[in-house]
């Protein structure tokens, strides 16, 4: 008789075995079917029962065990034929995964989920391991503030054997903070606090901003900044517990609350300056601006002893120390500091490594350091390194550590970087300004072109003034040397009050960097331009002083740039000189001479005081000025070559390019009716002048108001551009928003000497440029 019996593993756990079992029946032998993709050996090797012994239901038991424990398959079934003696395996493989994918992450990026999961491509399917992951994301995308997003895993057959796994997702919206509370606080009032925090509440303008959205990582930082901000006035003592947070009933809206135990505030007691100071001490001392009998701030504390070791990293001493001791007084409510330096032993560069630059070449990156493999270690230079990297603007993310290599007198410099997801642009869109009113602009744009770090862009802007087409490249290290390269063609046609501008040409310049250290850069550069320029719409009597035709000239310049941000700086200066020669030696139709200066200074104010409001503004102060001459006697500078200063960019209040000399030309060219009238020729000299104070309306949208005065005017020769007498001045204000979509500015303008033909008041927008 033949007795077939068929277990999984569930019933032998159950126990529930048939007495049949107990046969002392012997295996003559094993075989292991529906195997198709797994090798035969890598089952049979693992079953402890054998060819020749006798059947067992303890080691069937323990073989099933074993087979479902490799993770190949979805099920066993064990057969035996007690009439021939073979033990039969029937396995059911599970499938493989060849691939894992998101659908439905609109707000995260899919590269971020993919790091959250452990199932892989190329695994077999593993139900238990997806909902592990399932819940992984779920908790990702909670710390994110998202606490109803729905993740669905399905299986999307490819055959018989592979699958798609995709983790179909519904994120829906995030939760908002409705209610932020704080317990314990007596220094700081609620709302101090609150002004403080990362996490804000839900409010009517949060649509502006990722203001009121819930972010559980923010909740550490914000402890952190509580901390810091008791630390100012001395609290050194004062604990900012775990805050408690509490979800809705219908979980889409959170209350936090702080629970702050303050104590007592410290003054400063003594200062001492200990450790191993080697011959930097009085280097070292000079780094400790803090007081015996001030209030104890433990910020300024902190950036003391960073400051403090640095003087020893700058140096070589790349493992330099600097712990703080304090010894309180709790009677006197005085803590007594000491300084204890441990410097270390001078450290030198072995090697610079590079990695996750997967469409930048090394280069780009390596000729950024400031610091080479061989020299003696320089925190400074580091850090100025990362910061010419950071300029490049094609890495999200920089990282650089300087771990030990092979002894403790040499460390690797180990950079690692993310590069952005794109770094090529296709931009088609609409505008709008008061000088244009609509506007169409398109731009293409490559940056790091086949990875070189060169980058190449057209653009175009169509309005009612001004079509612009413009192309151009840009290499900073042209031909991997220090020499920066600059090439462009372009054609625009302008059309101002008193004339049409039509221009057509190109431009080809070489700059190089003359001194660079962190934020300060200086330059000089060369440029030579050949430009064809066409003048129409002119009175008759104007078009026979000023003629058109080519220019061809050379550019000198000179540049001084110590801003702590290209864009929206509040801190440094940006300076820079020109000068222009065009001539007929060099092949054009006019000859002048144009020497031209622009600055910009930038002053954060009270920015150390503690004022949390006050602290954030910014004053910032623009001189701009030009003079252009003939070179020949008697000769006349290009109508388009002068200066017409009023407008937006310029001195706010007047309109676009409205101010400087006149003259009177007629206006009819009839004998009868001779009529004369005034006619804009510009200045042959500017000077404008403007100070801005810049202060936030709403941080958390990058909505700023300005205060500003503007002062300047053209010139003609004979007349002095110092005097006041001649110069126009205007104040006024502005709302400035750097949008997702572009920067955006309103500004209101009030001549203080406004003339007859002037408005009193004059409004001006503008999008895609800041002052």
């Amino acid at each position: 008789m033949k007795k077939i019996i068929s277990y999984i593993i569930v019933f032998f756990l159950l126990g529930s075995l048939s007495p049949l079992w107990a046969s002392t029946s012997l295996i003559s032998s094993i075989e292991i079917l529906g195997l198709k993709r797994i090798e035969i050996d890598a089952i049979s090797s693992i079953l402890g029962s054998s060819v020749g012994s006798t059947l067992s239901k303890q080691r069937i038991a323990q073989d099933i065990k074993r087979v479902y424990q490799t993770g190949y398959v979805n099920q066993v079934e064990v057969f035996f034929d007690d009439q021939k003696g073979v033990l039969t395996f029937l396995v059911e493989e599970k499938k493989t995964i060849v691939s894992v994918g998101f659908r439905g992450n609109v707000e995260e990026k899919t590269k971020d989920l993919e790091k959250e999961i452990s199932v892989k491509a190329y695994t077999f399917v593993d139900r238990e391991k997806i909902a592990q992951d399932i819940e992984k994301l779920k908790m990702y995308y909670e710390r994110k503030g998202y606490y109803l997003v729905g993740i669905e895993p399905v299986l999307e057959e490819k055959n018989d054997h592979e699958v798609s796994l995709i983790y179909e997702l519904e994120e829906n919206r995030k939760v908002s903070v409705r209610k932020i509370d704080f317990v314990g606080n007596a220094v700081y009032s609620d709302k101090s606090l609150r002004k403080v925090i990362k996490t804000k509440e839900k409010s009517f303008l949060s649509f502006l901003s990722r203001g009121g959205t819930y972010f559980q990582e923010l909740l550490e930082l914000d402890r952190q900044l509580i901390t810091d901000e008791y630390g100012k006035k001395g609290y050194i003592k004062v604990k900012v517990n775990n805050p408690v947070v509490e979800l809705s009933t219908d979980r889409q809206s959170i209350s936090i609350t702080f629970f702050i135990e303050e104590f007592e505030s410290f003054d400063v007691g003594s200062i001492e300056l200990a450790g191993t100071l080697l011959e930097y001490e009085t280097l070292a001392r000079k780094k400790i601006e803090l007081k015996e009998g001030e209030t104890l701030n433990t910020l300024q504390l902190r950036s003391e002893l960073f400051a403090i070791a640095q003087v020893y990293s700058e140096r070589g001493y790349a493992y330099a120390n600097v712990v703080p001791k304090f010894d309180l007084d709790e009677e006197k409510n005085l803590v007594n500091l000491v300084y204890e330096v441990s410097p270390g032993n001078k450290v030198w560069i072995n090697e610079i490594k590079i990695s996750g630059n997967e469409r930048n070449r090394d280069k780009v990156i390596r000729r950024e350091m400031q610091i080479a493999e061989g020299e003696l270690y320089d925190s400074s230079k580091i850090r100025d390194s990362k910061q010419s990297i950071q300029r490049l603007a094609l890495f999200e993310n920089i990282n650089i550590a300087t771990p030990r290599a092979g002894s403790d007198e040499f460390v690797d410099i180990v950079i690692s970087v993310e590069e952005r997801d794109r770094t090529g642009s296709l931009n088609i869109g609409a505008g709008f300004n008061t000088l244009e009113s609509f506007q169409l602009i398109g731009s293409v744009e490559k940056r790091s072109v086949f990875g070189t770090g060169a980058d190449i862009s057209l653009n175009a802007r169509i309005g009612k003034r001004t079509k612009l087409f413009n192309l151009s490249y840009r290499d900073e290290h042209f031909l991997d040397s220090d020499w920066g390269l600059a090439v462009s063609a372009f054609n625009l046609d302008q059309r101002f009050t008193s004339f049409d501008l039509l221009s057509r040409g190109g431009v080809i310049g070489f700059d190089y960097p003359l001194y660079e250290k962190g934020l300060k850069r200086i330059r000089a550069g060369i440029s030579y331009s050949l430009v064809d320029k066409d003048l129409s719409n002119l009175s008759p009597t104007v078009e026979s002083l000023f003629a058109d035709g080519v220019t061809s000239s050379t550019t000198l310049s000179l540049s001084r740039d110590t801003r702590n941000l290209v864009f929206e700086p509040t801190e440094g200066s940006l300076l820079k000189v020109t000068n222009e020669v065009a001539g007929t030696i060099l092949g054009g139709d006019n000859d002048f001479n144009k020497l031209e200066f622009d600055g910009r200074w930038y002053f954060p104010f009270l920015e150390k005081k503690g004022i949390p409001f006050l602290s954030k503004t910014v004053f910032s102060f623009r001189i701009n000025s030009g003079y252009v001459a003939p070179l020949k006697e008697n000769g006349r500078v290009p109508l388009f070559e002068r200066y017409f200063p009023g407008g937006i960019f310029t001195l706010r209040g007047f309109g676009l390019r409205s101010l400087g000399p006149k003259i009177k030309v007629a206006s009819s060219t009839d004998p009868g009716s001779f009529t004369t009238g005034n006619f804009l020729i510009g200045g042959n000299k500017q000077l404008v002048f403007n100070a801005e104070y810049i202060f936030p309306i709403i941080p958390a949208a990058n909505i700023k108001g300005v205060l500003f005065f503007d002062m300047g005017n053209a010139f003609d020769n004979g007349e002095s551009m110092l005097t006041l007498s001649g110069q126009r001045q205007s104040v006024g204000f502005e709302l400035r928003w750097v949008s997702p979509i572009a920067p955006l500015r309103f500004a209101w303008g009030f001549p203080l000497d406004q003339k007859e033909d002037e408005q009193w008041r004059k409004f001006d927008l503008t999008i895609g440029a800041l002052f």
